[in-house]
């Protein structure tokens, strides 16, 4: 199948760009090839990279990396930066000795955005303090009085 080609492929290329003196000739052609056609060697990486500069895109739109929970503009960002959040919060909280190289450049480059690792609990987007207010419009709008009796 094409998924296995595919992983195959990308197997032999990190073989191949590891070896001393790099890339055979023949490699090196296929690599310039499937570049051409848009190859993705690393879909981790490139992965990272697109949500980094669609999450810069949200900054520079709302101010702030605290994507809400159930955004519907950007679902896929919503969800990497949930998951994101997640395990490099993890990373974050272990011994900085201890640290993958590539996980800390991470942690940094979410750092340098503002990335907000321990969001408000009144969701991604609001504030604790913005709650009151909140509630008073609710009560005002339905006669409640916010669960209480």
């Amino acid at each position: 199948s094409f998924g296995s080609w595919t992983h195959n492929t990308r197997a032999k290329f990190k073989k191949q760009q590891a070896r001393d003196g790099g890339p055979t000739p023949l490699w090196k052609k296929r690599i310039e090839q499937l570049e051409s056609l848009g190859c993705i060697w690393d879909l981790q990486e490139h992965v990272w990279n697109e949500m980094i500069e669609e999450l810069r895109h949200y900054k520079d739109t709302h101010g702030n990396c605290r994507v809400p929970h159930n955004y519907p503009e950007n679902k896929p960002l919503e969800q990497w930066v949930a998951s994101t959040r997640w395990k490099l919060k993890k990373i974050r909280e272990s011994d900085p000795e201890s640290r993958d190289p590539l996980m800390q450049a991470r942690i940094d480059e979410l750092g340098s955005l503002g990335f907000d690792w321990n969001p408000p609990v009144g969701g991604a987007s609001g504030s604790c303090q913005d709650q009151p207010q909140i509630i008073q419009q609710f009560s005002a709008r339905t006669g409640s009085r916010g669960g209480t009796r």
